[in-house]
């Protein structure tokens, strides 16, 4: 499955739980938290590779990062949001076409494989810079 179909059927599969709930507390929606839940999900390996990056080239980043490493950490997650939330707003597509297409999913089965794909995300997204570090030590 390529990674556009996958982020099409994680945003179906929140987007039919959330449309299911009967007492919704927050103000979004149900179109409004699918999307939270997939950018989330969408920009974990992101972080993961960031942090990976700066544990295997510290020591050439290091003079950059402590005079700047403000600015450039908050610079980067904003710029990386940005184009994961635009990313992900154009792979879902038309809210308007999603009612019909959510009648497939919402079963117990969708349930859990989108805590799953969640789990495997950020145990993979938390497993990057230690697996950097790892490497960086074994090289040295």
């Amino acid at each position: 499955m390529s990674l556009v179909r996958g982020v099409q059927h994680y945003f179906l599969r929140v987007y039919a739980e959330e449309c299911r709930k009967e007492n919704r507390s927050g103000a979004w929606g149900p179109f409004g938290e699918a999307m939270f839940q997939t950018v989330l999900l969408a920009s974990l390996p992101i972080a993961g590779l960031s942090a990976a990056t700066v544990v295997l080239f510290f020591s050439s980043l290091e003079q950059i990062l402590t005079s700047y490493g403000g600015p450039i950490a908050v610079g980067f997650a904003l710029a990386s949001l940005a184009a994961v939330y635009l990313s992900v707003r154009h792979i879902v597509g038309d809210p308007k076409a999603l009612p019909a297409l959510i009648s497939a999913y919402g079963t117990r089965r969708d349930r859990a494989v989108q805590n799953i794909q969640f789990w495997c995300v950020l145990g993979g997204s938390l497993a990057l810079p230690w697996l950097a570090a790892a490497a960086r030590k074994l090289s040295d």
